[in-house]
């Protein structure tokens, strides 16, 4: 090979490479435009005390503080953690916390949907102290605490369809992964469907603290 198809060879693979890396630019320029033109979900709970009702109710909010969303769709579900000393924590769901449908206000960005129930946060904070006050007149070191987590699906402006999860709470909200949520999830109703199998109920005004703890006594701690 002379010198001149050499350079010639050397000039067809820079040429090569010039064109896969403008591709790549390129790609990558659009994965940035799509990232950046993207909805941004967010929640956090409010906790207000009704001064005629007597009741603290806590209030969930989602909103889209970015590009425009499509077929928003939300579920929230409330369950309670249960942990005592070294035991591996054990959920409990606890049905009607936000009520039935919250109110969707039909925007694209902006606030979403809005949630609650009368007196929620007085009635959870009563199964909560309950629980934890049987355990201490048994000798055991037991804590019980409402997790919220939020189910979340949209379509972005290219039509792609999205499914988040959430946790929630007053100081806002955490993405995390399907697999962490669903094992929480699944672990709740496995649970739920346990009690209610005993005849027992998972409704946040029939639970009740006290009987919470010596059922979970006589499940776990034997």
């Amino acid at each position: 090979m002379n010198n001149w198809e050499k350079l010639r060879s050397v000039g067809t693979l820079l040429a090569a490479i010039a064109a896969i890396a403008a591709v790549i630019v390129a790609v990558n320029a659009m994965k940035v435009s799509h990232q950046t033109n993207l909805p941004i979900i967010s929640a956090i709970s409010t906790i207000r005390y009704d001064e005629t009702e007597g009741w603290w109710s806590e209030e969930l909010v989602v909103n889209n503080d970015g590009f425009p969303l499509r077929e928003f769709h939300c579920y929230v579900s409330t369950v309670i953690k249960i942990s005592v000393g070294a035991e591996e924590p054990t959920y409990i769901p606890i049905y009607g916390y936000f009520g039935i449908v919250g109110n969707y206000t039909g925007s694209s960005k902006g606030l979403l949907v809005s949630m609650s129930e009368k007196g929620n946060y007085s009635l959870c904070s009563s199964i909560d102290l309950d629980f934890w006050d049987e355990a201490s007149k048994d000798g055991y070191s037991a804590v019980a605490w409402l997790y919220i987590i939020l189910s979340v699906s949209y379509e972005d402006y290219t039509r792609a369809s999205w499914q988040e999860y959430y946790f929630v709470g007053t100081s806002g909200s955490w993405k995390i992964s399907e697999d962490h949520a669903w094992t929480i999830l699944d672990s709740a109703t496995a649970n739920g469907e346990l009690r209610e199998s005993e005849g027992l109920n998972c409704y946040m005004s029939a639970l009740n603290g006290t009987e919470l703890w010596h059922w979970y006594k006589g499940k776990y701690l034997g």
